[in-house]
């Protein structure tokens, strides 16, 4: 119960996701004009997630790069593949705002967290 975190001062509501991501650490190529990503990807575990972002906790988050492209199943293994800023970092939980997001996977996800607010609304009537 109560999957749907505070907005605080957030433009999309959050909910918890436990959810793993794979993450592409990524470098501007030589030209400087497009992105590449890197050989080396890190794994780590979700904690939550809106249309916006996602924080989560890795094991190695000494990354360097201040933008990732990450990868996740959401929805019944929906795939997600965003690009990424790096917005904070506290230790080994970190939060990313998404970048480059299509609308397909923005709907992914918004879908994901109105199913969990339902969810939530739905255990709540059910304890009245």
């Amino acid at each position: 119960m109560n999957n749907i975190l505070p907005n605080d001062r957030r433009e999309h509501t959050r909910t918890q996701f436990n959810g793993l991501i794979t993450l592409y650490p990524v470098r501007p190529s030589k030209s400087g004009h497009i992105l590449e990503l890197e050989p080396d990807q890190i794994m780590a575990q979700a904690q939550d997630i809106s249309e916006s972002g996602i924080r989560f906790e890795v094991d190695d988050s000494d990354f360097s790069n201040d933008i990732l492209k990450i990868s996740f199943y959401i929805q019944n293994l929906k795939l997600v593949d965003v690009y990424a800023q790096l917005a904070w970092k506290d230790n080994k939980v970190c939060g990313l705002q998404f970048k480059f997001l299509d609308n397909l996977s923005r709907g992914y996800i918004r879908d994901y967290v109105e199913n969990q607010k339902n969810e939530d609304l739905s255990t709540l009537s059910n304890l009245a």
